[in-house]
């Protein structure tokens, strides 16, 4: 289950993500475990480049946003076409809670490996 330690903070950033109990299985899950990454065909080289830029674990409450900036400067994507690949390959969604706030949970990113 959720350590003690994350259980505010997991809460807080999954609870309007959830309709079942199911559901917090899920988001624990994805956390500790990490997700299998949805990656379109189209978005694969850029993805990849994204994911080489990605910094090491453990993130913190700025990283989303700093890697996105990064991300943006190095190959020239904005607003969607930016964000919901990112989204994709680090939860294998495309909806779910405010990255910013999730991506300090993620203790195992897939996508890097």
């Amino acid at each position: 289950g959720v350590s003690a330690d994350l259980a505010e903070a997991f809460w807080a950033v999954v609870r309007e993500n959830i309709t079942t109990r199911k559901d917090i299985v899920a988001w624990w899950t994805l956390i500790s475990q990490g997700a299998d990454p949805l990656i379109d065909e189209e978005d694969r080289e850029f993805v990849a480049t994204a994911i080489d830029m990605l910094p090491a674990l453990p993130f913190d409450d700025g990283t989303w946003f700093s890697w996105t900036e990064e991300v943006k400067a190095a190959t020239g994507r904005k607003g969607k076409g930016l964000f919901m690949p990112l989204r994709k390959a680090l939860t294998g969604m495309a909806h779910g809670p405010d990255m910013s706030a999730l991506m300090p949970l993620l203790q195992v990113v897939k996508a890097q490996n």
